[in-house]
C-alpha cells in the first residue's frame, strides 16, 4: 500500500487518533463516516430514478442523477443541512477530482477498509454483523457498500496530506491573528496554544479551497445540466 497512514482503531474513552483528525473539514468533499454512508444507502436503496442520466463528466468520468441524489442525502446526514442538486453536483465534481489525484499514490485494500469500517462502527457502539444485517434486509450488497467506504478513505487520505499545515505555517497564521486581534480589541491575544487548533483548521480550509480551485482549472469538466 502506498502512503498508507491509517488510524489505529480508537476507543471512545481515548482521544481520536491523528489520521482523519480533520474529518469535518475533509467531509466538505468526502465524508468517511460509516453510519452516514449506511443511512444514505438505506434511504435511497428503493429510490426510483426513471433515467439515471449523466449530468456531468470529470476528465471523462460520468456523474449521474443518482450520484447527485446520494450526495444530497450524505450532506444532510453529515451536516444536517439540505443542499440543492447544483451544489451537490459541484461537491461531486470536487470529490471526483480529489479521487483522480489520489489514485496514483494512495491505496486501501479490502482488509484495511474493513478494519477501518469496524473501528468507525465501534465508535458509534455498532458492529459489523449488525451493519451486514441491515444491508441484507434492504437488498444491498455488502461489497458495494464497502467499496464506497474504501473510496472515501482513499480521498480522505489524499486530502489529509494535501491540505496539511506545518507548525511554521500555523505560527505565521497566529502572528497575523494576533495583529488583527489587537487591532480589533485593543487587548493582548490569547496564547498560541489556546488558539492553535482554530488557526490550523482555518488554514486547512484555505488550503482546501486553493487545492480545489487548482484541480478545477486543470481538469476537463463538462456539465450537461441546463
Amino acid at each position: 500500500m502506498s502512503k498508507s497512514k491509517r488510524r489505529a482503531p480508537a476507543r471512545r474513552a481515548k482521544p481520536e487518533a491523528p489520521r482523519f483528525r480533520n474529518r469535518r473539514v475533509i467531509a466538505i468533499i468526502a465524508g468517511t463516516a460509516a453510519v452516514a454512508i449506511l443511512a444514505v444507502v438505506l434511504v435511497l436503496a428503493n429510490s426510483d430514478v426513471p433515467e439515471d442520466d449523466v449530468v456531468a463528466t470529470v476528465n471523462g468520468h460520468p456523474i449521474t442523477v443518482s450520484d447527485v441524489e446520494h450526495r444530497q442525502a450524505r450532506h444532510k446526514m453529515l451536516f444536517d443541512e439540505q443542499i440543492d442538486s447544483d451544489r451537490a453536483l459541484e461537491l461531486l465534481i470536487d470529490e471526483e477530482l480529489a479521487h483522480q489525484q489520489a489514485v496514483p499514490d494512495y491505496s486501501v485494500d479490502r482488509a484495511e477498509a474493513e478494519r477501518e469500517l469496524e473501528a468507525d462502527l465501534d465508535r458509534d457502539d455498532l458492529t459489523l454483523p449488525w451493519l451486514k444485517a441491515q444491508l441484507e434486509e434492504s437488498g444491498i450488497v455488502y461489497d458495494d457498500y464497502l467499496e464506497t467506504f474504501r473510496r472515501d478513505m482513499v480521498i480522505s487520505m489524499y486530502l489529509e496530506d494535501a491540505i496539511a499545515v506545518t507548525e511554521e505555517e500555523a505560527m505565521a497564521g497566529y502572528e497575523q491573528y494576533a495583529r488583527e486581534y489587537e487591532m480589533a480589541t485593543g487587548m493582548e491575544p490569547p496564547p498560541y496554544e489556546e488558539v492553535r487548533a482554530q488557526i490550523i483548521a482555518e488554514l486547512e480550509r484555505q488550503n482546501l479551497g486553493i487545492l480545489v480551485s487548482r484541480l478545477r482549472q486543470e481538469a476537463d469538466i463538462v456539465r450537461y445540466t441546463e
